[in-house]
């Protein structure tokens, strides 16, 4: 097959949701890639760093499978535990999108911006109440069927296409890692859209190529230690310049204090403890105007949360489980 007939099938996939092109081999070497990351990453902080964003509630299921599925694999399988999509942007995305693995040129992007962090009042946009980054290594893009696309694949102008080294060099880096406000730019739509840029795996990515796993906070890294077995032999980072963190998350716990930032009026904080017996103790506060109330006793059994194991304190937010208390 020619280029220019790899490029135009592909394109043609791209439009018409389907895939017509035949398979061809990925031409684009891990050399190629170690070199161009680093001319890039004088540029831009964030070249190289390719990487997954999912809630934290997914984790377990994820690492458990040793692998990052495609949306229809993660769903069949019933690993979605927490599901960050949006309805309206996948609807407007080619169906066959959903057979790969799919993972961003670099963190917060846009949809994160729309996802993140645990909601004071709900929206047309899904809630990532506590995301967690996979980091993949760069050499993720020479895998076998990979594809690149140069911006969001729900937008209609994106051109996405298998990967080669040609490709790859021409795509619009300087809007693929832009981060700063595009309020006034003439551009902006364009831009969001490149942010959305993204290495296309077919089925799945197995968790071999990860780099390292990021978090928003120490309190929310020592969560996802106690939901899940954290894989040894990456960087475990906690790092907020990764996130936008405009909303209401647990940045660390001093003992039996929790500290939560950007807690806004009528949001609720619940504590469930499970006492030997089994008994469950609840006491709830709710935020005032610049603070916490003192705590209320209510009845653990009009609460629809998650109960504790005895001798354990689980913590919520707005409903959301945002600490485990021994």
């Amino acid at each position: 097959m020619s280029e220019s007939n790899t490029n135009k099938d592909s394109f043609t996939a791209r439009l018409c949701g389907t895939v017509h092109f035949r398979p061809v081999h990925v031409v684009i070497t891990s050399d190629y890639v170690k070199a161009k990351i680093a001319e890039l990453k004088a540029r831009f902080a964030h070249a190289g760093d390719f990487c997954f964003f999912t809630d934290i509630k997914n984790l377990r299921p994820i690492l458990a499978e040793k692998a990052l599925y495609s949306r229809n694999m993660a769903l069949a399988k019933g690993l979605v535990k927490c599901d960050c999509a949006s309805a309206s942007v996948l609807n407007g995305t080619p169906p066959w999108v959903r057979d790969y693995a799919r993972i961003y040129f670099a963190p917060k992007t846009p949809m994160l911006y729309r996802v993140e962090g645990i909601k004071h009042q709900q929206d047309e946009w899904p809630e990532c109440p506590i995301p967690v980054y996979f980091v993949f290594r760069p050499e993720v893009v020479t895998l076998p069927g990979a594809m690149i696309s140069n911006g969001n694949m729900g937008a209609r102008d994106t051109v996405c296409r298998p990967a080669s080294e040609e490709f790859f060099d021409a795509l619009p880096f300087d809007d693929i890692f832009h981060r700063s406000s595009t309020w006034m730019n003439p551009r902006k739509k364009e831009i969001v859209a490149c942010r959305h840029a993204e290495i296309l795996i077919p089925q799945s990515v197995s968790l071999d190529q990860i780099a390292k796993l990021v978090f928003r906070s120490s309190a929310e890294k020592v969560l996802a230690e106690r939901l899940a077995d954290l894989p040894s032999g990456i960087d475990i980072e906690v790092d907020r310049n990764w996130f936008n963190a405009a909303r209401a998350f647990l940045e660390k716990v001093d003992g039996r204090n929790l500290f939560v930032q950007n807690a806004q009026h009528n949001d609720r904080f619940v504590t469930l403890t499970a006492n030997s017996d089994g008994k469950v103790e609840a006491k709830e506060y709710i935020y005032g105007i610049t603070s916490w109330s003192g705590a209320k006793e209510v009845e653990s059994d009009g609460i629809c949360l998650e109960m504790p194991q005895p001798g354990e304190t689980y913590a919520f937010l707005n409903g959301h489980r945002i600490a485990i208390l021994n």
